[in-house]
């Protein structure tokens, strides 16, 4: 368990002493220094929202909460490899984040991070994907992706499962879209009509 500053919202802690700890774990020196190679450290991270772009090209983070950014920044420039892991549903073709902050029912805004592109080849993104005849068309450039990996600033896991999903067309679209205010923005935030 890390101290830090409670983020209660994401059963999380944050902060300056949170931030600390992740460089003492993932036992990086600064760069005037030689890095320890007697271990790696595998940074396994997730996000409010996962904005890939209309061809989920580049991924960047939106997350809100006091500190709460600042902590996957923190592990991602500190560890060796990233996972970001998300179900399909939380992967937006956008990278509006003003829009995302007017669609969004809440008083925090979210703050994006943009992994840089240097951190592409050990950086991999673990999701869900459809087999069958989704309304979320994500999964098929997701399929694309994980094909030829050609992302700016990431690679999609090939490990990421087959999410099978049935019932009426209003049922899987609650599952493929959960919240009702997503659900009416979908077009916009998935990029539907592309």
């Amino acid at each position: 368990m890390l101290g830090g500053q409670p983020l209660y919202d994401y059963q999380a802690v944050t902060g300056k002493e949170t931030e600390k700890a992740i460089k003492s774990i993932c036992r990086k020196k600064d760069t005037e220094e030689k890095e320890d190679l007697s271990s790696i450290t595998i940074g396994i991270i997730t996000a409010n929202w996962i904005m890939s772009g209309v061809g989920l090209d580049e991924i960047r983070l939106a997350a809100r909460g006091n500190g709460h950014l600042a902590i996957k920044e923190t592990i991602i420039k500190y560890a060796d490899y990233i996972y970001i892991i998300a179900p399909l549903a939380k992967i937006i073709r956008t990278h509006d984040l003003k829009t995302l902050n007017e669609i969004v029912p809440h008083n925090d805004k979210y703050e994006e991070y943009r992994i840089d592109a240097d951190k592409r080849e050990t950086t991999f993104l673990l999701t869900t994907k459809r087999a069958t005849a989704p309304l979320n068309i994500t999964t098929i450039a997701l399929s694309s992706c994980i094909n030829d990996n050609n992302n700016k600033n990431y690679k999609v896991s090939e490990y990421c499962p087959d999410h099978r999903i049935s019932g009426t067309k209003e049922e899987i679209e609650v599952q493929e879209f959960p919240q009702d205010y997503i659900r009416s923005h979908k077009d916009f935030l998935y990029n539907i009509n592309s």
